[in-house]
């Protein structure tokens, strides 16, 4: 049994870096621009960590800049973390009860969704199986050191954004975050060079709550940027 159980965690690490084994196989792409946020911004920032020479710039917000430990994340954000990675929670809240979005969609958007665009999220999702992509992904995301593997690739991306001055970011800020919280933001804007950071109206999914706004500010943002880099480093 502990073979098995071994087996099954070593599967979920390796699902730990899905976008960015896939793009090892993808044709170049060159000087692209990544929008990332929650738990997409891993596999962005991770990619950019890969492939330096093809990003020319990453906009993020209510991302995962670095790991969750106890002194990245609030208690009780670790604690909803582990419940939902353990195999009853995954099972029961995840995958049956669907907790991610039957609750926490709504909670996270501060305005309410209509049933098309709810729809539309539940649309992929609809049955049991189906939602086990959405368990194998809280599964994966490391909390307090484990999967070892996908915390110490998390860490690694984070030192390396500490470090490239050359490489423009974006930051915006919810004005109701579950994961900016200000100290959040405050240790980003201290450790990331060349952050440009901006405050926005809205709760975790910024998209949906300001989606004209979040628009506009990226495409100004991304006029700001130059059309080469020099490659330059600095100590974190």
């Amino acid at each position: 049994r502990r073979a098995r159980r071994q087996c099954r965690r070593a599967h979920k690490v390796r699902r730990a870096r899905p976008t960015s084994d896939r793009a090892r196989h993808a044709p170049p792409a060159r000087r692209i621009i990544l929008v990332v946020m929650d738990w997409g911004s891993p596999m962005g920032f991770q990619y950019a960590h890969d492939h330096p020479d093809n990003v020319r710039g990453i906009a993020f917000w209510e991302a995962l800049v670095r790991p969750i430990t106890p002194t990245t994340a609030e208690a009780s954000t670790r604690a909803l973390f582990k419940v939902l990675k353990t195999s009853v929670g995954g099972h029961l809240l995840v995958q049956r009860a669907n907790i991610l979005l039957n609750i926490l969609l709504g909670q996270l958007v501060s305005r309410k969704l209509s049933a098309e665009e709810k729809a539309a999220y539940h649309a992929p999702f609809a049955t049991y199986n189906s939602r086990y992509a959405m368990r194998a992904v809280v599964g994966a995301l490391p909390v307090d050191g484990f999967p070892k593997a996908a915390h110490d690739s998390m860490q690694a991306y984070s030192d390396w954004l500490c470090t490239t001055t050359d490489l423009p970011k974006l930051m915006l800020v919810a004005s109701k975050p579950l994961v900016g919280k200000p100290q959040f933001v405050a240790w980003t804007a201290e450790h990331f060079p060349n952050l440009k950071v901006v405050e926005l109206e809205g709760a975790h999914f910024l998209q949906e709550n300001a989606p004209d706004k979040v628009s506009a500010v990226i495409i100004e943002w991304i006029g700001t940027i130059p059309p080469m880099r020099a490659s330059v480093r600095a100590s974190c």
